[in-house]
């Protein structure tokens, strides 16, 4: 018994395995190959980001790994230079920028 207990744990495993690589060749299928579509600019970005938006957020942060240790080494710097006038130059994800600063300030 304890046996197939063991063999139903590493079928699961190897089906949530299978699953996440599935899930992350979809996703980089949507975001490389998938044909945009629309007239305007927000029926295209709603056409890019369509069949991809479910697993986006959590492919986009593992694959920018280094970013929250980013915004801790910021947040100190901040709280270390008050005196200094900083500028912040982002590329993106303005209101991730805001959620972290909010909840770590």
């Amino acid at each position: 018994l304890a046996s197939k207990s063991r063999a139903e744990e590493m079928s699961q495993s190897l089906l949530a395995f299978f699953s996440w690589i599935l899930t992350e060749i979809n996703t980089l299928f949507q975001i490389l190959l998938s044909p945009v579509k629309g007239s305007t600019h927000k029926e295209r970005l709603e056409s890019f980001y369509k069949l991809q938006a479910r697993n986006y957020d959590n492919y986009r942060k593992r694959l920018l790994h280094g970013r929250e240790a980013l915004f801790e080494k910021i947040n100190q710097l901040l709280s270390q230079n008050k005196k200094e006038k900083l500028v912040w130059v982002d590329m993106g994800a303005l209101l991730h920028v805001i959620s972290f600063l909010f909840t770590n300030v």
